[in-house]
């Protein structure tokens, strides 16, 4: 898959985010599978310890676009067990969500599932951030160039030791944030994607030819 470089983008060289303390986002159905709830564990054991400050923004609704949202029993029990260190902001339009990403300090992807790809990763790190995700799924294949800090899924407390060296270590979260702009660049732009599809397109061809009785 690829995302929209004309949507997703950093924050200029010159612009400031506009936060005292770092953002952490979440964008995604708020569902069991996405583990929005290990995430929001994490943030409890960051505000529990008291070692570093952050906020973490929940984007997202019951059902992807927005359709048919409807406030379920597991949106229920997020809302109840939640700290003071995390907002739901709801349902957010893709122009929206865009300037959410520049926003942030980091994007957090908690599936519990086999997660068969998952562009909120490509869109973040197109977004020029850093991002920690489970390892689960399509989402290895993503960071094997770098760009995302990989946790094992369904943790709480590895999720929130990833977390909380992101937040203490500011050049090591812009460092993951170039390597993950970088990997974007390379390999996920609708462009790059092109390429891709034509070269294997082209090598199916070739070995069709190849293989054909003259």
């Amino acid at each position: 898959n690829g995302a929209d470089e004309a949507l997703f983008y950093p924050l200029p060289e010159c612009g400031a985010r506009n936060h005292t303390v770092p953002v952490i986002l979440y964008v995604g159905r708020l569902v069991p599978a996405k583990g929005v709830h290990v995430l929001i564990g994490a943030m409890r054991i960051l505000h529990e310890e008291g070692k570093v400050q952050a906020i973490c923004k929940v984007v997202g609704s019951s059902h992807a676009g927005g359709r048919r949202s409807k406030v379920t029993a597991y949106i229920k029990s997020l809302h109840k067990c939640r700290p003071p260190n995390v907002q739901f902001e709801g349902f957010r339009a893709a122009t929206n969500i865009a300037q959410e990403y520049r926003a942030a300090d980091i994007f957090c992807c908690p599936s519990i599932w086999q997660e068969p790809f998952g562009n909120v990763n490509i869109e973040a790190m197109a977004s020029g951030i850093a991002v920690v995700a489970s390892r689960v799924g399509g989402i290895p294949e993503i960071a094997a160039e770098g760009g995302i800090v990989l946790v094992e899924p369904g943790s709480a407390v590895k999720l929130a030791d990833a977390l909380q060296t992101l937040i203490e270590d500011k050049d090591l979260r812009q460092n993951v944030a170039a390597e993950g702009l970088a990997t974007f660049q390379r390999r996920f732009t609708w462009a790059a994607i092109n390429k891709q599809y034509n070269y294997i397109v082209r090598s199916f061809e070739s070995h069709q030819a190849a293989i054909e009785p003259t």
